[in-house]
């Protein structure tokens, strides 16, 4: 038996549209596969457009007096739902914005219980319509309708509302192009919603892909299929080489001293940043849609972003060169600092830089000058991990082999105690199979840290400068296990071992100061026999 996801009421993913009605038509459909309902509250044709849960707000008192002398049973659907989204159109496009996405009410399990499911849809409407007109009585009506349509929930009331509407002439075909919901649901699915491709902007213009293979985005949290991204062909890759290398040649031309860099650049930035703080909520939306991350992460992600913007509003003193009055016999020099370009990668959120660096594991094993790496274990600590990785830049280790089950580097606290260092030294991810094939094929002496001198399996290198100087012309990874489990079975039959000598009344070190002193002493005596 099949499972059904249970229906947890989310708001529609963030998207635009080519039109009002799509627009309309697209959240009413999502909102029936959440089990909820929305109505128009606010509409301004080609402007904007409000739409709401229909138990949003409360039933109003008719009665002015406090104490009315006839009491009645009230009952009323609505209690106030504060679920709101707003359909602005910017441009050319209709953007899809969320307002409020919370519901204060359980989601409804078989649509077929609400009222909206008996009405007539367009079709329906226009027969009705043309049988009326015909003279054909209302109960020959609604059979030859539930002929065509065996699940037609209408009753004799609505074809009367439908029939008085078109004999006073207050028929609209307008007004039945809204929806008619599915029968449940829970089977209802977001196939028949068709979904956003995503454009390549290539010479400032958004263009459609050609490519012929899409890959789904996934909202983590609900499943859905958010959108589509292309496979880009070659053609459109070449293109989007060739604006970029003329918008550098045409940027190249200016500086920071000329007026049209100074005067429209910068402003520009500021626009930018003003820009981006407009569409605040709207960027941690798409964050919070297509990585899964709650908003108050999706919020400090954007600030680390204005940071970056910011920054770039500074760019006039960013491009500074320097300049040596006859630095030599009638000889001055001068630097400048020029931009090198854009790369842009679109990668997971966590270990951002792992994707786009898959391609520096070739690099790794192919290059003749690398001669050592570091190779992190399973650790928990993202300070550990941080110190670790501020160690292998600092000693020049060549790069960090992150293994299975290890932190994000890039996590808040990792990137405090590394003080960015993995945003300049490799960092790649794999498995021991991976780790394995490397050390075979750039025959790589695998050594692992170990705090005891014996391990009475397998002898213990003591960590020395003649140790340091044996290995000067190998090439060298250093394994490092995390600090409360240490090294697993697999790392210690696989690596030799190498303990740092301590006090007889000690134990062990911390993984971060054992792993920067071993760095340390194997990578000085390699220095000294690199240069």
């Amino acid at each position: 038996m099949e499972s059904v996801q249970p229906n947890v009421m989310c708001p529609p993913p963030p998207r635009t549209f080519k039109d009002r009605e799509e627009l309309i038509t697209y959240v009413r459909d999502f909102g029936v596969s959440q089990g909820y309902v929305l109505t128009i509250r606010k509409s301004k044709r080609d402007s904007n457009v409000v739409l709401g849960c229909d138990r949003g707000g409360g039933r109003r008192n008719r009665h002015k007096s406090e104490a009315p002398k006839r009491k009645r049973k009230e009952n009323s659907r609505l209690i106030n739902c504060p679920f709101e989204i707003i359909g602005k159109k910017e441009e050319d496009v209709w953007v899809l914005k969320i307002k409020n996405g919370e519901h204060n009410h359980e989601p409804l399990k078989d649509m077929s219980e609400h009222r909206f499911s008996h009405r007539f849809n367009e079709e329906e409407a226009r027969q009705v319509k043309e049988m009326i007109e015909a003279g054909i009585k209302p109960r020959q009506v609604l059979e030859t309708l539930k002929q065509s349509n065996p699940q037609l929930q209408s009753t004799p009331r609505h074809l009367y509302n439908l029939k008085t509407k078109i004999r006073e002439g207050n028929f609209s075909e307008r007004s039945f192009k809204s929806w008619r919901p599915n029968a449940s649901a829970v089977g209802a699915s977001s196939e028949n919603v068709e979904q956003m491709k995503v454009f390549n902007l290539i010479g400032g213009k958004f263009v459609e892909s050609q490519g012929v293979v899409f890959v789904d985005v996934i909202n983590p949290a609900t499943q859905e299929v958010v959108s589509q991204v292309p496979s880009t062909t070659y053609e459109e890759f070449k293109a989007a080489v060739f604006f970029s290398k003329r918008s550098f040649s045409f940027m190249e031309e200016y500086t920071c001293f000329q007026s049209t860099a100074y005067y429209d650049e910068t402003p520009r930035a500021h626009t930018q940043r003003q820009s981006e703080n407009a569409k605040y909520e709207k960027l941690a939306l798409i964050i919070n849609t297509e990585q899964g991350k709650t908003i108050k992460s999706a919020h400090a992600d954007l600030l680390h972003w204005l940071e970056v913007v910011e920054h770039a509003c500074e760019i006039t003193t960013v491009q500074w060169g320097k300049f040596f009055a006859n630095a030599s016999n009638a000889t001055d020099t001068y630097s400048i600092r020029e931009p090198l370009g854009v790369c842009a990668g679109i990668c997971n959120s966590n270990f951002s830089s792992m994707v786009p660096l898959w391609d520096i594991v070739n690099y790794v094993c192919d290059d003749d000058d690398i001669k050592a790496i570091s190779c992190v274990g399973s650790y928990k600590d993202p300070g550990n991990l941080g110190t670790l990785l501020r160690s292998a830049l600092a000693f020049k280790w060549n790069g960090v082999f992150l293994l299975p089950g290890c932190c994000d580097p890039f996590n808040e606290k990792a990137l405090r105690a590394s003080r960015g260092a993995p945003f300049q030294i490799p960092l790649v991810s794999g498995n021991w199979a991976h780790l394995e094939a490397f050390s075979n094929e750039v025959q790589v002496k695998m050594f692992a840290g170990h705090p005891a001198i014996s391990n009475g399996f397998k002898p213990v290198h003591k960590l020395s400068q003649r140790l340091a100087h044996s290995l000067a012309d190998t090439p060298l990874c250093l394994l490092l296990g995390s600090e409360g489990t240490g090294l697993t079975e697999r790392a210690r039959e696989f690596c030799e071992l190498v303990s740092i000598p301590m006090a007889d009344n000690f134990e062990s070190l911390n993984v971060a100061v054992a792993g920067g002193i071993l760095m340390f002493m194997l990578q000085s005596e390699l220095e000294d026999a690199q240069t």
